[in-house]
């Protein structure tokens, strides 16, 4: 009897430090989770702040081209490449803002995962816990 108290105990230990070792993998996930929410919402900032600036280099280029009296082709090539480096430009980004949320997605699920894990940890570990003291009782 004192033997199987003993091993009760043994993997009672051994339960909880998976359940701990479930709680820092839990952890690190909603670590990964945050990140990507962070640069998702960097990522957005940036494009917002890139369109801005690209509409008002556009508005700009565009005053100058209308103020002449004369538009040269050269300028209205210019003005076009200007443009499609800025379509470029957010194209990019946008990009970017679609692998943050492919990012995002996976650290969502992953963290979903860790969860469930914790809890099947906890559950085994409380029905450890639960013989050990039935049977100490009895």
């Amino acid at each position: 009897m004192n033997t199987f108290i003993k091993d009760i105990q043994q993997i009672m230990a051994i339960r909880k430090l998976r359940v701990d070792s479930s709680r820092r993998k839990q952890k690190l996930k909603a670590l990964e989770q945050d990140q990507a929410a962070r640069t998702i919402e960097s990522t957005q900032a940036h494009f917002e702040k890139t369109e801005q600036r690209l509409i008002q280099i556009e508005v700009e280029t565009l005053r100058r081209l209308t103020n002449g009296n004369f538009v040269k082709v050269d300028q209205l090539l210019s003005f076009t490449k200007l443009q499609q480096q800025g379509i470029k430009k957010i194209k990019n980004i946008q990009q970017s803002i679609d692998q943050s949320h492919q990012q995002y997605e996976s650290a969502q699920l992953a963290y979903q995962e860790s969860c469930l894990k914790v809890n099947q940890a906890e559950k085994k570990l409380l029905g450890i816990e639960e013989v050990l003291l039935q049977k100490l009782w009895k």
